[in-house]
């Protein structure tokens, strides 16, 4: 097993590569093969490796060529043999043999229409430099934990709660739970209210410009 935290504050408030660290060290258990981390103004993340695939090619977080979209995920793919060939066929060239890969390149060719595609055990964490949008995901029966905070007006999210506790203690945690939904974006300028839709078999999520609990 892998873990993965992150802390998108949002407002422009910068975070903290340190306090990435430190959620993640609190979860070294799961992953004590590697670590890696990446921080992006109002936004960071990472994660603690067990290698199992591709063990010198899966670092982590890992960047599209373009440096676009990174990802850090925890799980495995099934079928990611699969969905690497059709992206194959569609052009798109792979320098690894990691199913994180396939994840990621997937989902910066079909966007939302990824994870449909997916057959495994999975949550993972795509952040898009661009759009300076956040999309949390997980395998449909929840196989592989995620659980998400909101406070002050951002979010957090974690393989494990003691890892949501290590942030900064000044900004305190007002909800907590299990992420229980398939997918979930946010975006640094969230609308006016909080909405939820449900598409196909997973619901995703927009968070509004305060806190506001998840359905």
């Amino acid at each position: 097993m892998c873990g993965i935290a992150g802390w998108f504050r949002r407002s422009n408030q910068p975070v903290s590569k340190t306090v990435v660290e430190q959620m993640c060290d609190t979860i070294v258990s799961r992953g004590p093969d590697d670590s890696g981390y990446f921080v992006d103004g109002d936004f960071g993340f990472g994660m603690r490796r067990l290698s199992i695939i591709d063990i010198e090619g899966g670092h982590q977080p890992m960047f599209t060529p373009d440096g676009r979209y990174a990802i850090v995920f925890n799980g495995e793919l099934y079928n990611h043999l699969d969905v690497r060939l059709e992206l194959e066929r569609a052009g798109v060239t792979f320098r690894t043999h990691s199913d994180t890969e396939t994840l990621l390149l997937g989902f910066a060719q079909w966007g939302d229409g990824a994870w449909i595609k997916f057959e495994g055990m999975f949550a993972a964490a795509v952040w898009d430099r661009q759009a300076r949008r956040l999309t949390l995901a997980r395998d449909p029966l929840g196989i592989k934990p995620l659980y998400m905070t909101q406070q002050h007006g951002g979010i957090a999210f974690a393989s494990e709660i003691r890892a949501l506790r290590a942030l900064p203690i000044t900004i305190g945690i007002s909800t907590i739970g299990q992420c229980t939904t398939s997918s979930a974006s946010v975006t640094s300028s969230p609308p006016d209210r909080s909405s939820s839709r449900l598409i196909a078999w997973r619901q995703v999520i927009s968070f509004g410009s305060t806190p506001a609990a998840w359905s």
